[in-house]
């Protein structure tokens, strides 16, 4: 998987890693020369990527529970790799997404706590990203539960085969009279 990026006000492909130096230049709005402050259209891009990771994290989610499903234990621990980094990927994303947000509110008439206009078109786009992205997070809080409930029936049925088809010593056979003796992995 490569490093993905979006691409910027000024059709810049923008690396997640410098989405935070790009808020970071952004922390003194205005000053300098040439310096552009950031603006909703700008935060709203930055939702837009969270949201198509996320949306990664929800394809990798359902790779999981198929994974869980079908036993594939070699394929479930790359998958989990996986996951591991592409979460990494979106906790940067997300906190360049909040500083920047911080800058450009910082920028509103009155207190950093009140929101701006509801007539304001860039607030408004913004409302609609964080609507979409509240979307995503549900489906994948869904998919996941869905795992979970999966990973706890595994182990419920590891621990009742440890229980009730190993004999006590631990030779990880089960053998009766007339049946064939299987070995318990493990």
């Amino acid at each position: 998987m490569g490093r993905g990026g979006l691409v910027g006000r000024h059709g810049v492909l923008m690396r997640y890693d410098d989405m935070a130096a790009c808020a970071d230049r952004h922390d003194g709005a205005g000053t300098g020369a040439g310096s552009e402050a950031p603006g909703y259209e700008d935060v709203i891009s930055m939702l837009r990527e969270e949201i198509r990771l996320h949306e990664e994290l929800l394809s990798i989610s359902r790779r999981e529970r198929d994974l869980l499903v079908s036993g594939k234990v070699d394929e479930l621990e790359r998958v989990l790799g996986e996951l591991e980094r592409l979460v990494e990927r979106i906790n940067a994303a997300a906190e360049a997404r909040v500083r920047t947000l911080s800058m450009v509110t910082s920028r509103q008439p009155g207190s950093r706590k009140e929101c701006p206009p509801m007539d304001d078109p860039g607030f408004a786009g913004y409302m609609r990203a964080v609507l979409d992205m509240i979307a995503t997070l549900e489906e994948i809080k869904r998919v996941n539960q869905a795992n979970r409930f999966l990973i706890e029936n595994c182990l419920d049925y590891l621990t009742f085969v440890e229980k009730f088809a190993v004999p006590a010593g631990g030779a990880g056979t089960y053998h009766a009279p007339g049946h064939t003796a299987c070995r318990i992995p493990g």
